[in-house]
């Protein structure tokens, strides 16, 4: 590649600047396997819609980070809930009112869960477990106010595949948690260090 002058990115102005950074990102993302700096870091977030038997109608916003290198990625993350989000966004709503000093119950049945697996090709495939959900467990409520969801161990699956090149998702919770896809935001950094690398 030839060497780009200053004045040229002067005049490129912010146009440049980007594509200077897409091209630094991918030279990252080209070496994140190569000898020594094999570790890898994806954040992945979306607002997808249901599928197959999910009705399309229904949204669900998440959010999630791996680590580590591309056979072995583990992290965590979170989901808003089933139409939980502000206009399509990733804020979930407030949820309904309610009598806590906040004023609302928080965004129902949103999750928080564990996620791992690996990175193959341009398709990282995750599995992880839902540790706690706060929708309303059937026949119970909470005694001192009736609009709050019961906080417990959750124990779902969650099965989830994304395409870091095209932002493709696809995302599920089993069972009675729904499937979802769309395209979201994908950024992954590469090339960093790892104990094994020493």
């Amino acid at each position: 590649m030839d060497k780009i002058k200053r004045r040229q990115l002067i005049k490129g102005g912010a146009a440049g600047t980007i594509a200077l950074g897409a091209l630094a990102v991918g030279a990252s993302a080209a070496s994140a396997n190569e000898g020594k700096g094999g570790a890898i870091a994806i954040h992945i977030h979306g607002v997808l819609n249901g599928v197959g038997a999910t009705p399309p109608a229904a949204t669900l916003a998440i959010n999630t980070d791996v680590a580590g290198r591309r056979g072995d990625l583990a992290g965590a993350g979170w989901d808003s809930g089933t139409n939980n989000t502000t206009a399509g966004g990733m804020v979930p709503t407030a949820g309904p009112s309610s009598a806590d000093p906040s004023g609302t119950a928080g965004p129902v049945a949103a999750c928080y869960y564990t996620a791992a697996g690996s990175l193959v090709g341009d398709v990282v495939t995750l599995k992880g477990r839902s540790l706690f959900t706060n929708r309303a467990w059937p026949g119970t409520a909470d005694g001192e106010d009736p609009n709050k969801a019961d906080a417990r161990a959750d124990g779902r699956e969650l099965n989830a595949t994304v395409n870091v090149k095209t932002a493709a998702i696809t995302w599920s919770l089993s069972p009675a948690g729904g499937s979802f896809g769309g395209t979201g935001t994908v950024v992954m950094f590469a090339g960093g260090r790892s104990a094994k690398d020493d």
